[in-house]
């Protein structure tokens, strides 16, 4: 794994599958991972802790 830190060349830090990957487009993409584990975690979604993710003995 590379330990460099990738810097921006014109906004962009590459392409991945055809996606420009700007510093807005990893903006995003942690708010949505942040709001997602928020709503596992009260139970909103399920795979994380709350009233769906219970086992039934």
């Amino acid at each position: 794994m590379n330990k460099e830190i990738p810097k921006p060349v014109d906004r962009s830090y590459g392409e991945i599958d055809g996606v420009e990957i700007t510093e807005d487009v990893i903006a995003r993409l942690v708010k949505n991972a942040e709001e997602g584990s928020r709503a596992r975690r009260s139970g909103l979604l399920p795979g994380g802790p709350g009233p769906m993710s219970r086992r039934v003995q």
